[in-house]
């Protein structure tokens, strides 16, 4: 239920503009990328005490060496564009063919420390999108993935088992947006956050004060650009657990009968903290399952949640929300024929990866996680007016999967994507 964008995220940075980087900031991007290594070396010198106290120096230090480990020496670093004399981004060309897009931030007086850094995943230099799908094949467990042209029909440019549903974990949440959709709910309606609705991270809404009004477009915002459980969870209620069950039809879900009952993240959170209710959940019909979350399930205390306690897969084959490769492309296909201007904007809040604003001007985008299971989607509109649709699935029952290699060829298949 957790999605996350990269290896480190230290500071949030608005739209970089294209222009020549300064000096000081080469220098610093260079002797960052120096310390990619065995031994890395100087790190109280090169990062301010600002950052060493929110990320310990021996935190720095294993980082930049497992950073060496998987992927080998800085080879070569590229100014991109920069937000500020102190702000901007390059690439790093790693020696095992890989590329990095690091974006760092420094202080503007000397020694320039570095106050802000964010790693981009290491994106494979791959020739086109059938070798990141080959890729994606060789990963261990079970992989999906679709690229497809949206016109008047779906036209599938690249796939990978399309047709087989996977665990998606938060990629559900797609779908309460088009639930909202579908019925209609006004963006603008209040409604009080109640403590019943409360659920675990990710997100942030489970620590505001009982009863605070929030509109319904900021319960949608938040569950899709955070990722927030707790919104999810009010909004499958505010609907109506059988609209939303509806919606998995109406855009295209072929495999409706492995999500039902459609669950709540609380619900999920419940079953997966205690192993025989898992198990027996899992071995149950629909009918039982519902039994089960209006009775036993319901009793459970919230402070008696603890998921995923051992970091391993949980039941993903069983006890999930599930979607194939092309029912996901058909979900996009439909937000974008039937979704308004606020649904589409908030898809577009958070554009999952390094989605270039000049070669995709819109980019909507969610993703999913557990252990064991990951899931990207895009809609994409490229700057020439085609939208794509963009999905990769990753399933691992036997151990938890890897977010890092996983993002990078994701990011790589964008990357092709926006060259034409």
């Amino acid at each position: 239920m957790r999605t996350k964008r990269s290896l480190l995220t230290l500071v949030l940075l608005f739209p970089l503009s294209g222009v020549a980087l300064s000096s000081d900031l080469d220098s610093v991007a260079k002797t960052v990328a120096d310390q990619i290594s065995e031994k890395p070396e100087r790190i109280k010198e090169v990062y301010h005490a600002s950052f060493l106290k929110a990320v310990s120096e021996e935190k720095m230090t294993n980082l930049l060496k497992d950073l060496h480990a998987k992927y080998g020496k800085v080879v070569s670093v590229t100014p991109q564009e920069r937000t500020s004399p102190e702000s901007g981004k390059f690439t790093f060309t790693l020696a095992k063919n890989v590329q990095m897009v690091v974006t760092l931030t420094i202080t503007s007086s000397e020694p320039h420390q570095v106050t802000g850094l964010w790693f981009g995943p290491a994106t494979p230099t791959l020739k086109d999108i059938s070798e990141v799908v080959e890729a994606i094949k060789k990963l261990p467990g079970r992989t999906g993935f679709q690229l497809a042209k949206l016109s008047d029909d779906i036209e599938v440019m690249y796939e990978l088992n399309p047709d087989k549903p996977f665990a998606i974990g938060s990629t559900f949440k797609l779908y309460v947006l088009a639930a909202m959709v579908t019925n209609h709910k006004k963006w603008d309606e209040v409604v009080p956050l109640e403590d019943r609705f409360k659920s675990l991270p990710s997100g942030f809404l489970q620590a505001w004060p009982a009863d605070s009004p929030i509109t319904l477009h900021t319960l949608a915002a938040a569950m899709i650009s955070v990722s927030d459980n707790t919104a999810a969870d009010q909004l499958i209620t505010i609907l109506g657990r059988e609209a939303v069950e509806k919606e998995l039809s109406i855009c295209g879900n072929e495999h409706v009968e492995r999500s039902l009952p459609f669950l709540t993240t609380m619900e999920m959170f419940k079953i997966k903290s205690d192993a025989a209710l898992c198990d027996l959940y899992a071995k149950s019909n629909e009918s039982k399952r519902r039994a089960l979350l209006a009775g036993r399930i319901t009793s459970i205390d919230r402070d008696d949640v603890y998921p995923y306690a051992e970091g391993v897969p949980v039941a993903i084959d069983a006890v999930e929300w599930f979607a194939s490769p092309a029912d996901l492309v058909r979900l996009m296909d439909w937000l974008r024929l039937h979704a308004d201007e606020p649904a589409l904007q908030i898809m577009g809040i958070n554009r999952g990866l390094d989605v270039s604003k000049e070669a995709f001007p819109y980019a909507g985008y969610k993703g999913g996680s557990e252990p064991g299971v990951l899931n990207m989607t895009w809609l994409l509109k490229r700057k020439d007016g085609t939208y794509f649709a963009l999905t990769g699935s990753w399933n691992n029952t036997k151990e938890a999967v890897d977010l890092t290699e996983f993002s990078g060829l994701m990011q790589s298949a964008i990357n092709l994507l926006a060259r034409g």
